[in-house]
């Protein structure tokens, strides 16, 4: 693999654990009441369910204080048909929780 070919997957990955931490912390403030909560506070609350299976197709649920608050289903590559040999990341995921208006 190139040097840029590298790069270019560190940044995309980089954007998608992004994106994937915003919801979890969205989630968390929805099911605390507030944004200020510190990881110390959180210590022994969290957990992420998974079904193993090969291939993982089954999403993970990610929890707090035993109460689901969110599902994310495993990064899927999707070919663009409009531009040959381009494939766009997408995750999706999907809030167990009201979170409120985006």
């Amino acid at each position: 693999m190139s040097d840029v070919i590298r790069e270019i997957t560190a940044i995309l990955g980089a954007r998608m654990a992004s994106s994937l931490d915003d919801a979890i912390r969205k989630a968390l403030a929805a099911h605390l009441g507030t944004n200020a909560f510190t990881p110390e506070e959180l210590k022994g609350r969290l957990e992420r369910v998974s079904l193993t299976s090969w291939p993982s197709e089954s999403p993970e649920t990610y929890c707090c204080d035993g109460r689901p608050l969110l599902r994310v289903w495993p990064v899927e590559l999707v070919p663009d048909d409009s531009r040959p040999m381009v494939m766009t990341a997408k995750q999706q995921i999907q809030y167990l929780i009201d979170v409120g208006p985006d």
